[in-house]
């Protein structure tokens, strides 16, 4: 009955999610700062990914390095968000990070923004990156991305459990995402 209620794209997702197992998913560390983030990268990708990071003027106090045994492709994120009460050293920052946060691709020999995630917004920004993986092994790193699709009112009264979340699966190419399933 479920599955009914979900469109295709969610049921492809909600398949896809599951399918990935704990070999083929990312797993992610902590990074204290920005000088242990260059202990991590080769010396380019480290000084491409400063120079994106300072272009968007982000705290270095939130960062995730996402990465898998055997494998060279990395993805890094950094809490971006917009500051309650701007100042002047952070007053550049933009609003383009309300729901998701800054996402940069290490490739060997390439380092790329992520551009679009506001595309694959939800409800509320309730957005969340909740897994990267590249199962097809082709570089570009699959994002399983899951918020508030809608609201679960009750209007009978009754407390009736409600389950308002969903999922997408979208791949990063050349600095975008699309759709996983357009290929």
């Amino acid at each position: 009955m479920l599955a009914l209620l979900l469109s295709f794209g969610e049921v492809h997702a909600l398949t896809y999610a599951k399918s990935v197992t704990k070999r083929q998913a990312f797993t992610f560390d902590l990074v204290a700062d920005r000088a242990e983030l260059n202990t991590r990268l080769a010396p380019t990708e480290g000084e491409q990914v400063n120079q994106i990071i300072t272009a968007f003027n982000c705290p270095a106090d939130d960062i995730k390095l996402y990465a898998r045994r055997g494998y060279q492709v990395k993805v890094l994120t950094l809490g971006c968000r917009q500051p309650e009460s701007p100042t002047e050293e952070n007053s550049q920052r933009s609003f383009e990070f309300d729901e998701y946060p800054l996402v940069i691709v290490i490739n060997p020999g390439s380092v790329k923004r992520v551009e679009n995630f506001s595309e694959f917004g939800f409800m509320y920004q309730t957005g969340t990156i909740m897994r990267v993986s590249d199962v097809d092994r082709n570089g570009a790193p699959e994002f399983v991305l899951g918020g508030t699709v809608y609201e679960c009112d009750d209007p009978d009264g009754t407390n009736s459990p409600c389950n308002s979340e969903g999922t997408i699966v979208v791949e990063a190419r050349n600095g975008k995402l699309v759709k996983l399933k357009e290929k």
